[in-house]
């Protein structure tokens, strides 16, 4: 997890945190205390000229957006514009766009905003694509968040969670970096997803343990978040092998966001499911987002029919991560009779 600086002035703070957020540029309150040359400089340092926003590359299209928008503002008040904000503005302008960009996740309680310094926060290297390489999990979900935000205010001391289908990675280092669990396991099985789960499990990490080069191998990353032990292990539920359970030990929770849009992987994924259950896992938390209804439905026949129990959780709002919310999203706690 990294450490984002605020600005010395809380009311450029908001600016500061949409701006990481990537909030899209026409919803940004710009403030009137822009108008300052000093304003704008400071501003500028803790975003587009910040050491961590050049030393990882993120959305330079964003940055245009957000500086052309900025300029706007100024030139609506009639204020003078400091030259940083032009040369900040020509170098992002001559800049080359890329296929993969970090992207930063600032968590902190929303509504204590001004009474912050500094926010932790998590970069994960993403797809600039929905879809890339035959996957959609090379970029954050929205029901990863939820399942983010829901888990951080859920007592989850001494728990070891394993994660199937963790993508990118969001869910897993927000709860190893913020909730006292003991153990977190992501696991996910496409190639190119788990090579960028483990760059940014790797990134994010307060120590390396074990740096496995081979991506054949099911146990190919593990380190610490704090006090808290991750792994990163392929796990493919189409081929699960026999004594599974037992090579990944005790585990006390299965966390799952966004994986019950494809029809075809519902029983792999119930399969999963119910055998860890069956080896003393407590529950499966699973978010989604109702983005066909048909779909859902089908998912909770499916599990009904595998004597599963089904309790729907209660719906969260965004408190540490800014997602948005989208129509419909649920949070299901799955248990064997």
């Amino acid at each position: 997890m990294f450490i984002l600086e605020l600005g010395s002035t809380k009311q450029i703070n908001s600016v500061i945190i949409d701006f990481f957020r990537k909030k899209h540029v026409k919803d940004i309150v710009w403030k009137e205390e822009l108008e300052s040359l000093e304003v704008q400089k400071e501003l500028l340092a803790k975003t587009v000229n910040s050491k961590l926003v050049l030393e990882c590359h993120i959305d330079i299209s964003y940055q245009r957006r957000f500086l052309k928008c900025l300029m706007h503002y100024l030139d609506t008040i009639n204020a003078t514009i400091d030259e940083t904000l032009y040369k900040a503005f020509g170098r992002l302008y001559s800049g080359k766009e890329e296929k993969y960009y970090h992207v930063f996740y600032p968590i902190f309680e929303i509504d204590k905003l001004d009474s912050l310094t500094e926010v932790n926060t998590i970069i994960l290297k993403e797809s600039i694509n929905i879809i890339s390489n035959g996957t959609t999990g090379l970029i954050t979900w929205q029901a990863s968040q939820a399942l983010a935000d829901w888990a951080i205010k859920t007592s989850l001391e001494n728990k070891t969670i394993l994660e199937l289908g963790s993508g990118v990675g969001l869910a897993g280092l927000a709860v190893s970096s913020l909730t006292p669990c003991n153990k977190y396991i992501f696991t996910d099985c496409h190639s190119d997803v788990l090579s960028l789960l483990k760059y940014n499990v790797k990134h994010n990490c307060d120590e390396i343990l074990v740096d496995e080069k081979n991506p054949e191998e099911d146990m190919i990353f593990s380190g610490s978040v704090k006090d808290c032990k991750v792994e990163v292990r392929k796990l493919d539920w189409e081929w699960l092998r026999e004594g599974i359970c037992n090579e990944i030990g005790p585990v006390d929770l299965i966390f799952a966001a966004d994986v019950i849009y494809d029809e075809f992987l519902h029983l792999p994924l119930i399969n999963t499911i119910r055998m860890f259950l069956e080896n003393g896992t407590k529950a499966a938390i699973i978010a989604f987002v109702e983005r066909n209804e048909e779909t859902v439905r089908v998912f909770r026949e499916k599990l009904a029919t595998m004597d599963l129990k089904i309790k729907d959780l209660e719906i969260v709002e965004p408190n540490y991560l800014s997602w948005k919310t989208p129509p419909i999203i649920h949070i299901i706690e799955v248990t064997i009779h």
